[in-house]
């Protein structure tokens, strides 16, 4: 006894009425549901007001007002980010990046040194010089290898020259304040 395919052959013999019932007419778009559809337009064209470059800061939460010198590493670091884009692709993410992450630290060292006390504040202050320095060496190597040109360099370098010496500054004036602390005697 031989066995038949069974279940192919009616599938087979309708064929041709599943097609028929398929109009080309039924399936197909029409032009005017397609261009006539202005949706997404309309989404596209809605005024958003969290991205427009007009706004307004959000309101600070008790924070008092920075020091000078954090305000200026503020204002370089604005400076710094309009740059980066201007940086070459392959530098931008080793060499601009690390610029960018030493910039970010040296706010921080400066930030933490205000609220500090005695000898804390000068090992931030400490940390904060040695990090602009740095930032001085990085930019001054991106300058060398053509990766910022003149203007942009000279103008981070004398900006960054105000905060050394701002830095400078502030960590004389712990030193002549904070004394010496010298070992305890017994008596």
């Amino acid at each position: 006894m031989e066995r038949q395919d069974v279940v192919g052959q009616p599938v087979l013999e309708f064929a041709h009425i599943a097609l028929a019932a398929l109009a080309f007419e039924e399936v197909a778009p029409r032009g005017e549901q397609i261009f006539g559809g202005n949706d997404i337009v309309i989404g596209m064209t809605i005024d958003n007001s969290v991205h427009s470059s007009e706004r307004t800061p959000p309101p600070t939460i008790s924070q008092p007002k920075l020091i000078p010198v954090v305000l200026s590493l503020k204002e370089s670091y604005g400076i710094w980010q309009q740059y980066l884009t201007d940086f070459p692709k392959s530098i931008r993410f080793t060499l601009g990046s690390k610029i960018d992450d030493v910039l970010l630290a040296a706010i921080e060292y400066c930030f933490l040194a205000s609220y500090s006390a005695g000898s804390d504040k000068q090992i931030f202050v400490d940390r904060g010089i040695a990090r602009v320095d740095l930032i001085k060496l990085l930019l001054q190597l991106a300058w060398d290898i053509k990766a910022l040109d003149d203007k942009k360099y000279i103008h981070l370098s004398n900006q960054l020259g105000k905060i050394g010496q701002m830095l400078g500054g502030w960590r004389r004036q712990i030193v002549n304040k904070t004394p010496v602390r010298e070992g305890r005697e017994k008596s």
